[in-house]
């Protein structure tokens, strides 16, 4: 469905001439990474509002989303394969953060080993989409003062012992990203091992 309303929209902005035909392939790609994005953001809303929870989203994507796009992570096959692995792991933090209280001290420890991931091997680079010298050194700097800026709130979070379910949900939005990292890492090796096993 995504891949079909995105042929549909860039064959209409070609055949109308409000886009060069050469065009066609980046507009194409960019709208199923739209719709895609779109669609998992509604799948998730309304998990949040299955649990309970209609807001407790953001706090997550607001964890998630700028480590993900910076520091890198699992790339499903197709969008529909990553909607549904996106979905799982947003299902499986609400559940942690309905049911089990986590003590501000965890927010640190989830900060601190994503914080040595990321110093690490950041960016995680998908193979098929690698990234050229100047992005991966952008995507570098800025994934380690995000992470660098969340360890930094979860000590003061410790500090003054707060407890609030956004708060959780927005470490548990780090974790998750951080999961998707060691995830692309493991894929990429195994990968690798698999081609130079073909040479």
């Amino acid at each position: 469905m995504t891949k079909k309303l995105s042929e549909f929209f860039a064959n209409f902005l070609v055949d109308t001439g409000a886009a060069a035909p050469d065009k066609r392939a980046v507009i194409l790609f960019g709208m199923e990474l739209l719709l895609s994005s779109i669609i998992s953001i509604l799948i998730i809303v309304a998990i949040s509002i299955t649990f309970g929870f209609p807001f407790l989203w953001l706090p997550f994507l607001l964890a998630f989303i700028p480590l993900r796009t910076t520091a890198g992570g699992y790339h499903a096959a197709t969008h529909t394969g990553c909607n549904i692995t996106f979905a799982i792991a947003y299902i499986i933090c609400i559940v942690v953060c309905k049911y089990v209280e986590i003590q501000p001290i965890t927010y640190i420890i989830i900060s601190v080993i994503a914080l040595v991931t990321i110093l690490l091997f950041s960016p995680v680079e998908a193979i098929s989409k690698p990234l050229n010298e100047a992005r991966r050194l952008t995507n570098r700097v800025r994934s380690i003062v995000i992470i660098t800026m969340f360890t930094i709130a979860s000590v003061i979070v410790w500090l003054l012992s707060i407890h609030h379910i956004g708060i959780q949900m927005f470490y548990l939005g780090v974790f998750a990203a951080m999961v998707s990292q060691i995830a692309a890492l493991i894929i990429n090796y195994k990968g690798e091992n698999k081609n130079e096993s073909k040479v």
